[in-house]
């Protein structure tokens, strides 16, 4: 017979997921405190100015902004939105993989979510939800890859609230600017670094351990078993995404800033 466990034996790691959603509020609370004005970017402030993504800057060497605006946000939707879905989905996803792989989702979501933005618009954009939406995107995949395991009934409710999640943020960038390009980057991200290291539960296991969605009020439960994937072979994997984006950068920064460039132009001669 199969036991039962309690959900509370092995919790999440509260303090990992409460800690990246107190910098990112820390920081949106420094944009407050800090408004200058700039000739390029109009009314903003200390951390936009230093860590927006500016593809301009960016080529000129400061490669740190394509990470630092996985930690800025435009407004307060845009950091309401982003705290709620880390602290809604990010327990989920730090339970299924371990800490240490959400950490690399969480990473590699921002670095992909400010790249593609960087390939697609030459605006000056910043990029505090992608993390987000790379652990949204792992945690379908989990979903999809264990939905025998979990529950098909429970496993597709979970698919359609990281769904209904997503399309509030395609909603709130009609009200606030928020760039869809860094969303789609860090979802496939998320999507492919999560299929490439999701651990598969097997169906028959002899030791549950039910772990309860934290937004729903119903505590309804389901199937999460602490099988980690390798961190051998996360490094690995991480080590090679990473590979890949630096090797993207470098081979169509130019081709892309080149096509930027003669839109601009044309749009001069207009």
């Amino acid at each position: 017979m199969e036991e039962l466990v309690s959900p509370y034996d092995e919790p999440p790691n509260p303090y990992l997921i409460n800690t990246f959603a107190a910098i990112n509020i820390a920081v949106y609370l420094f944009e407050l405190a800090s408004p200058v004005r700039s000739s390029g970017m109009g009314s903003s402030s200390l951390p936009l100015i230093y860590g927006a993504k500016i593809n301009e800057l960016i080529l000129y060497g400061e490669w740190w902004r394509l990470i630092t605006p996985m930690f800025l946000h435009s407004g307060l939707l845009h950091v309401a939105f982003s705290s709620w879905a880390l602290l809604t989905f990010g327990p989920l996803v730090d339970r299924a993989y371990g800490s240490f792989a959400f950490c690399m989702i969480y990473f590699l979501g921002g670095v992909s979510g400010n790249l593609m933005s960087f390939f697609h618009t030459p605006e000056a954009t910043v990029g505090g939800t992608g993390p987000v939406f790379a652990v949204i995107g792992s945690w379908i995949v989990y979903l999809i890859q264990n939905r025998v395991a979990l529950g098909e009934e429970i496993a597709d409710r979970m698919i359609q609230k990281a769904v209904v999640a997503s399309v509030l943020s395609v909603a709130l960038s009609c009200l606030t600017p928020i760039d869809d390009w860094t969303h789609l980057g860090a979802a496939c991200a998320g999507v492919i670094f999560g299929f490439l290291v999701c651990p598969v539960v097997p169906v028959n296991v002899s030791s549950k351990k039910i772990f309860y969605d934290p937004s729903d009020n119903g505590q309804e439960g389901f199937l999460v078993v602490n099988q980690w994937p390798d961190p051998g072979k996360l490094f690995t994997i991480f080590s090679l995404f990473i590979a890949t984006l630096v090797t993207l950068f470098f081979v169509l920064a130019p081709i892309i800033t080149e096509f930027h460039l003669s839109n601009m132009s044309d749009n001069i001669f207009d």
